[in-house]
């Protein structure tokens, strides 16, 4: 899985946007794999540790509202899948 793949796959899973900042076509070690998303009561924080870093390791990324703006940790998802 490339990084394109990735951010497309957390999209399609948790219908949340993040930009990784690598090139297009570096490949990601470990792939974006679940079978559902995480639940709206969680918060952005737990989708970074929980799901996101484990797959990236060392390469840095952003998670993106609606405004393409970094959301607090403590935002939960609901609201932040609600800004898109």
């Amino acid at each position: 899985m490339n990084v394109e793949e990735f951010e497309d796959a957390v999209w399609e899973r948790d219908g949340v946007r993040i930009a990784v900042r690598a090139p297009r076509d570096t490949d990601i070690d470990t792939p974006y794999e679940y079978e559902r998303a995480l639940d709206g009561g969680r918060t952005v924080k737990d989708l970074r540790n929980l799901r996101i870093e484990p797959c990236l390791g060392d390469l840095e990324y952003d998670i993106l509202d609606g405004d393409f703006e970094t959301p607090n940790g403590r935002m939960k998802l609901k609201t932040l899948r609600e800004s898109y």
